[in-house]
């Protein structure tokens, strides 16, 4: 199939930006983001044009916090202690292996359902209106 001259201005620059994003450019340092150009091209009548990207994520800081603080329930200071000593506790806590094994249990646990939700759409056609296109086409004569 051959690309209008749009689409392959669109192609020829995301080229150039992933050249100069992998260090072509002089002094240009690491990688930070990566730029992908998506170029959709309209070949019958209708369309359906979903995009989107899975990212990669680390624990974020509620969830951490959250695991903190079922840490702290199974070892808790007594109601009476100052809020320093249960800060202080909490600080303990975060250095704990348990507390590490479970964040590092965790990520590993997200980057496979990542890894297994590319995957899965990478693979997926949206086929719910084919239905109706083709009853469409029916009844236009087409």
């Amino acid at each position: 199939m051959e690309l209008s001259p749009q689409l392959r201005q669109l192609r020829d620059f995301g080229s150039e930006m992933t050249s100069a994003q992998n260090g072509a450019a002089a002094g240009v340092g690491p990688l930070q983001a990566e730029l992908t150009l998506h170029a959709v091209e309209t070949l019958g009548d209708y369309s359906l044009h979903i995009a989107f990207d899975f990212c990669d994520r680390n624990v974020n800081a509620e969830t951490a916090l959250h695991f903190l603080t079922h840490e702290y329930d199974k070892d808790a200071t007594w109601a009476d202690t100052p809020t320093t000593g249960v800060v202080d506790k909490l600080a303990t806590l975060a250095r704990s292996q348990s507390y590490h094994a479970r964040g590092a249990e965790l990520q590993a646990q997200q980057q496979a359902n990542y890894k297994r939700a590319r995957a899965a759409t990478g693979v997926n056609l949206i086929n719910a209106l084919d239905r109706l296109i083709a009853l469409d086409r029916k009844q236009g004569g087409a």
